[in-house]
């Protein structure tokens, strides 16, 4: 299951933190999602929930190695 964080740089702009969890005592899995200026909430939304199942997936069949 993964989670995501809104977060901001220094310099104002938007991204989202996503993170994994790929089992009990084993370290998270994350990347950063940045939003493209000029999108809809709604846009956002469906942007940020395919970039979450394409690094699920990702994470799940081994092609992500490290924090």
């Amino acid at each position: 299951m993964a989670s995501t964080r809104l977060k901001t740089t220094k310099d104002g702009q938007k991204f989202y933190e996503i993170r994994v969890r790929t089992g009990r005592g084993k370290p998270e899995l994350t990347t950063q999602w940045y939003v493209p200026e000029k999108w809809s909430d709604s846009a956002i939304d469906r942007g940020l929930k395919n970039a979450v199942r394409d690094f699920e997936q990702k994470c799940k069949n081994g092609e992500v190695l490290t924090r």
